[in-house]
C-alpha cells in the first residue's frame, strides 16, 4: 500500500468514527425537536371541532374496512396528494349521497400520530357518525412522509383543508367579539369605530323568530396582498309568521389581532329559509402578512349569532 493510499484509508476510518460518535446524538435532537412539534400540534387539534372546506368522496368499501377516498391535492403543483381513508365506507354511503362529505361537514379531530411505519397522519371522528377519517400526506408521488414534515402539512390542513372552529383551550365561534361599527361600504385600514348608520325599524309582530349561524367562511383560505376574498355567511332563519318577513342586520369584521381592517353591514328583508350571504372585499396591495379572522354576526327581531372563520395573507397563494 502507498502512502497516498495509507492517507485515505486512516481518511475514511476517521470520518466514519466521527459519523459513528455525533450521528446518534444528532438523530436525538432531531427525533426530539419532532415531538415537540408533534405536542405542539395536538394543543391546537386534540379535541377540536372542525369543518371541511373540501369535498371528500369514499368508495364504498366493505363495511367495517378502511376504504380509500378521492385523491386530494395539496397545493397548486399538482404532484402533493393527500390520501383520505375512512373507516366506514359503505357507512358513509348510507349517509351521504354518492358517499361524498360535502364541504362544511363538521368532525372532532382526535390529533396527529405516527403509524407503525413512520408515516403521519390525521385523525378525526365524523360528527354524528361512527366514522373515523385518517388523513396522510404524500409528496411529489414518493409515497407519504414523517414526522419532520408536521409543520408544512399541518399548516395546509389548517387552512385548506379544515377550518378549525374550536379548541380545548380557545373558542373560535361564538367568542366575545366587540360589535361592528356600522358601514355602507367596507373601510380599509380602520381602527377607529365610524358613525353608525341610521337605524330602521324592525318589524316587531308577536313571533319568536330565531336565526342561526351555520357556517361562516373566506374564500380563499390564502390570498395574496390586494387579491380579494369572499366573504360568505350561510345562516338559517326560523319561526317568522307569514307575511313579508323580518329585517335580517349582516354585520361583518376583518380583524388583525386586536386591530379592525375592514367592517362592512348590510339590511335585508328575510323569511323562513337558509341563505347564503356573499360579500366581495379587496384587499389593499399593502396589507401585512399573518393570519386574518373573518367575524360575522347575523342579527333579526332580537335574535342574533355569530360565527368566525380565519385566512391567510402570503406573499404567494
Amino acid at each position: 500500500m502507498t502512502q497516498r493510499s495509507t492517507r485515505r484509508a486512516v481518511m475514511v476510518v476517521s470520518l466514519l468514527l466521527c459519523a459513528a460518535w455525533f450521528l446518534p446524538s444528532m438523530l436525538r435532537a432531531a427525533s426530539s425537536k419532532d415531538q415537540a412539534a408533534l405536542r405542539t400540534a395536538n394543543q391546537r387539534w386534540s379535541g377540536a371541532r372542525c369543518r371541511s372546506l373540501q369535498e371528500i368522496t369514499a368508495k364504498k368499501g366493505q363495511p367495517g374496512d378502511w376504504t380509500k377516498c378521492k385523491l386530494l391535492f395539496y397545493g397548486k403543483g399538482g404532484n402533493h396528494r393527500v390520501r383520505v381513508l375512512v373507516s366506514d365506507g359503505s357507512a358513509v354511503h348510507r349517509a351521504f349521497y354518492g358517499g361524498t362529505l360535502p364541504i362544511g361537514t363538521e368532525f372532532v379531530a382526535s390529533g396527529w400520530a405516527v403509524d407503525d411505519g413512520g408515516d403521519l397522519h390525521l385523525d378525526l371522528e365524523l360528527t354524528g357518525h361512527p366514522v373515523r377519517v385518517r388523513v396522510y400526506y404524500g409528496d411529489d408521488w414518493v409515497g407519504r412522509v414523517s414526522l419532520g414534515r408536521l409543520d408544512d402539512f399541518e399548516r395546509w390542513a389548517r387552512f385548506e383543508l379544515f377550518e378549525l372552529l374550536s379548541v380545548p383551550s380557545e373558542q373560535l365561534v361564538d367568542a366575545p367579539v366587540s360589535a361592528a361599527a356600522s358601514e355602507s361600504q367596507p373601510v380599509i385600514g380602520s381602527t377607529t369605530p365610524a358613525t353608525p348608520a341610521p337605524q330602521p325599524a324592525i318589524t316587531t309582530e308577536p313571533s319568536a323568530p330565531k336565526i342561526k349561524v351555520l357556517a361562516v367562511a373566506a374564500q380563499p383560505t390564502r390570498v395574496a396582498p390586494g387579491g380579494e376574498i369572499a366573504m360568505v355567511i350561510t345562516y338559517e332563519v326560523s319561526g317568522v309568521p307569514p307575511g313579508p318577513g323580518f329585517e335580517v342586520v349582516e354585520r361583518r369584521e376583518i380583524l388583525h389581532g386586536a386591530q379592525r381592517f375592514a367592517v362592512f353591514e348590510e339590511r335585508l328583508a328575510r323569511s323562513n329559509d337558509i341563505f347564503t350571504s356573499r360579500q366581495p372585499l379587496r384587499l389593499p396591495p399593502d396589507v401585512g402578512r399573518g393570519i386574518y379572522t373573518l367575524w360575522a354576526e347575523v342579527e333579526m327581531a332580537g335574535s342574533e349569532a355569530t360565527g368566525s372563520a380565519l385566512f391567510e395573507v402570503v406573499t404567494t397563494p
